[in-house]
């Protein structure tokens, strides 16, 4: 009998033990979560897909224990919202500058629609040694647009019709891609695109179809002063065809 009432007793003390370790495990752990400082971090409230705009109601504000923060994580609800999500951005995934962009900005780790400013557009050129300045042209500068065209009397026109116009990109997408993957310069190109309104995209359109487009490189201090604009009064230069 005596021997059962002790058997009895060891079990309700191993278990009175376990409780025991657990409820102050238990407490520990409630202790080290409330003492650990804590940080406010702006993470994703749904799934962001890439090329999103980021409007307020995808984003929340969470408090997160400060060495779980990533470096340069946004504290500031406003500090994303308008900006564009470079890749896609997971559920309660903190977010961090270098995940988005700012519409508009000229930026190459972008896409080239999140460069544009509302009313760009991209329009790309097909180019040679004569018509594209030899190679020299490079992504940031900015080029005046010259028209010639051969009129049925035999006699050229050149025109200047677009000045100071935004070069946004040189040579195509594959060839971009495959520079920067291997962090080298691209060398040769046989497309410039340049950013230009509706307006100017119909109008480089039929200068293509009714004759031949050249490029004039700007120096760099004459090359920012009025971008975009387009020549109200062309400066024409006449030649008879020989």
């Amino acid at each position: 009998m005596m021997k059962k009432v002790y058997l009895i007793a060891t079990v309700v003390a191993i278990i009175t033990g376990i409780a025991t370790y657990l409820f102050a495990s238990q407490l520990q752990k409630n202790s080290t979560i409330k003492d650990t400082p804590n940080s406010p971090i702006v993470v994703a409230k749904v799934n962001i897909p890439k090329n999103t705009i980021v409007t307020a109601d995808m984003v929340e504000l969470k408090q997160l224990p400060t060495l779980s923060v990533t470096p340069g994580a946004y504290s500031n609800p406003t500090d994303v919202v308008g900006k564009v999500a470079r890749q896609d951005i997971m559920l309660g995934e903190q977010l961090v500058p270098l995940r988005f962009v700012q519409p508009g900005r000229k930026d190459n780790n972008a896409a080239l629609s999140n460069q544009l400013k509302e009313g760009e557009y991209a329009y790309t050129l097909s180019v040679d040694v004569q018509t594209g300045v030899a190679g020299y042209i490079s992504e940031g500068d900015y080029v005046d647009v010259m028209y010639l065209k051969t009129s049925p009397d035999g006699k050229t026109t050149a025109d200047i019709v677009f000045q100071n116009i935004f070069v946004i990109r040189t040579s195509g997408f594959s060839e971009n891609y495959s520079a920067e993957s291997a962090g080298t310069p691209i060398l040769e190109y046989s497309n410039v695109t340049l950013v230009l309104t509706l307006e100017q995209c119909r109008q480089m359109a039929l200068y293509q179809s009714t004759g031949m487009v050249r490029l004039l490189l700007k120096p760099v201090t004459a090359a920012a002063q009025q971008p975009g604009e387009t020549t109200t009064a062309p400066e024409t230069t006449t030649a008879a065809t020989p």
